[in-house]
């Protein structure tokens, strides 16, 4: 998979676990249509823990975290199972309709028949590629923040420090936001080697935990350090992206 970045999905960080509104939107689209919006919507709800959702262009919306994935709504005389990256996932039956540059659609109209297997397959295909984007996503950004280190380009790393950080050093002593640009803009503090052994990445929602095992090297006043580290770090979903809200390392014998 190319490049994914945070800025190529359409994010709703406002989105919940359950949105009222939507139940609102349930019962003001009643009949066989409301019906079929509603059974497929539960059918979306059921793709996993970290599915949140949304009223979004006045229809329900389903999102990964806070990226969308699917949506539903209802026409005159048909539904629509509507998906954001419909034109980039596998659809071996051939549901899809559109000709947009992303998005893609499958047409439900009462009393029609239609694959329900096929749509339920496609549904979990596009969850879980909205997962895997979401993955790449935080380890472009797990990237980003190791050249920000080995570069010491403190404006890069500000933007990836959430204003709240709460980052536990190996000596115990807890580092914020402004105390760690403050050790790389003074020239205190000089990484001169970050190379990933190991990198695992769990996506809960809108937050991304990252544990990495590095082979690092760096210049702390003047002292050199080096071996092997290992790091937690926690990703939260901002509207401008991900950022790191909390982090723990040390050092692997």
């Amino acid at each position: 998979m190319t490049s994914l970045a945070m800025s190529r999905l359409l994010q709703f960080p406002t989105a919940v676990k359950r949105d009222p509104k939507i139940e609102v939107w349930m019962h003001e689209h009643p009949g066989e249509l409301g019906t079929i919006a509603q059974h497929w919507f539960e059918v979306i709800r059921g793709c996993g823990d970290d599915v949140r959702e949304l009223l979004h262009d006045g229809h329900p919306t389903a999102c990964v975290g806070g990226a969308a994935f699917v949506y539903v709504n209802a026409f005159k005389a048909h539904v629509n199972v509507g998906f954001f990256r419909g034109a980039e996932i596998a659809d071996p039956k051939g549901l899809l309709e559109g000709s947009g540059k992303f998005m893609r659609h499958v047409k439900l109209r009462p009393g029609s028949d239609f694959d329900d297997v096929a749509l339920r397959e496609l549904i979990r295909t596009a969850y879980a590629d909205m997962k895997e984007r979401l993955r790449a996503s935080v380890f472009e950004c797990e990237e980003r923040l190791r050249r920000a280190q080995l570069d010491g380009n403190v404006a890069e790393l500000e933007r990836l420090l959430d204003d709240e950080l709460i980052f536990t050093a190996l000596d115990g002593s807890i580092v914020g936001k402004q105390d760690d640009l403050a050790l790389h803009r003074s020239g205190r503090l000089r990484v001169t080697r970050m190379e990933p052994v190991e990198r695992r990445v769990l996506i809960l929602g809108g937050i991304a935990v990252v544990n990495a095992k590095m082979n690092a090297a760096a210049y702390f006043d003047g002292a050199l350090s080096e071996g092997l580290l290992r790091y937690t770090r926690v990703w939260c979903e901002r509207p401008d992206g991900y950022r790191i809200v909390a982090g723990h390392m040390s050092v692997v014998p």
